[in-house]
C-alpha cells in the first residue's frame, strides 16, 4: 500500500510541476485565456489512452495514470476558466471552450488507445 500511495504521490509532484510549466509557456506563447489548459488536457487525455492500452493496471499506470496524469490534468482548472469566459460576457468562447475540452478529450483518448494498440 505505501509504494502506491509513493508512486501516485510521487507522479502528482511531477505532474504538477509539469503542467504549470506547460501552461505557463503557452500562456507566454499566445494571449488566450483557456487555448493552455485545451491543451494540456488533450494531451493528457491521449497519453491516458496509450497507457490504458498499453500498461493495464500496473504501478506504470498507477505513476502515470493516477498520480501524474492526475495532476497534470484537471477538470477544476477547467471549470473556473469556462466560469471566466462566462462571466466576461464571452458565452460563445465559454461553450466553444467547454465543447473543445470535452469533445476533443474524448477524440484524443481514442486516438491513444488506437496507438497503445499499435505499441503494444
Amino acid at each position: 500500500m505505501f509504494k502506491t500511495l509513493f508512486f501516485i504521490g510521487f507522479g502528482g509532484f511531477l505532474g504538477a510541476i509539469c503542467r504549470f510549466l506547460v501552461i505557463n509557456y503557452l500562456k507566454g506563447k499566445w494571449n488566450k485565456l483557456f487555448l493552455p489548459t485545451i491543451i494540456v488536457n488533450i494531451s493528457g487525455s491521449f497519453i491516458l489512452g496509450v497507457l490504458a492500452e498499453t500498461v493495464g493496471s500496473s504501478s506504470i499506470y498507477t505513476f502515470l495514470g493516477i498520480g501524474f496524469l492526475g495532476a497534470y490534468t484537471t477538470f477544476s482548472t477547467l471549470v473556473v476558466e469556462a466560469c471566466k469566459l462566462y462571466n466576461l460576457g464571452r458565452k460563445k468562447d465559454c461553450v466553444i471552450y467547454l465543447v473543445a475540452s470535452f469533445i476533443g478529450g474524448i477524440i484524443f483518448c481514442l486516438i491513444g488507445v488506437l496507438v497503445g494498440k499499435l505499441i503494444h
